[in-house]
């Protein structure tokens, strides 16, 4: 529960982090609610690589997505990031930390910002199911 949502994406960010950290948890993915479409095998691939690196990003077609893995060694800088940047100003301090996982996921790179966006994938799922 993000009981201060009116701050925006970092402040849920934080929410999440807070909680990782009091379970005592390694690492942590950030999985932005706008890229439904990743599947649980990229997720998989992440959570494995964010156990070793820094930063963990997924790459489809030579382009990088969401989520990022975070190594809890970085929870601290994810708290201290400014609230207009966010986690992209630790993704910053740390390229050549980066580990890019290989993702056979175009999900990673599908965005849903906008109602027509989002109706698209609507109807994309209707056909599938059938």
């Amino acid at each position: 529960h993000n009981a201060q949502y009116q701050r925006g994406q970092l402040s849920s960010i934080h929410a999440g982090l807070a909680l990782a950290e009091k379970f005592g948890a390694g690492a942590a993915i950030i999985h932005p609610v706008d890229h439904p479409r990743v599947s649980s095998k990229t997720i998989r691939l992440l959570a494995e690589a964010a156990s070793t690196a820094l930063i963990a990003i997924p790459i489809f077609e030579n382009k990088r997505g969401h989520p990022v893995g975070f190594s809890s060694s970085l929870f601290d800088e994810l708290f201290a990031a400014p609230d207009d940047v966010g986690a992209r100003a630790v993704v910053r301090n740390h390229e050549k930390d980066i580990v890019e996982v290989a993702a056979d996921d175009p999900g990673i790179l599908n965005n849903i910002d906008t109602p027509e966006q989002y109706e698209r994938l609507r109807a994309n799922l209707r056909n599938i199911e059938k």
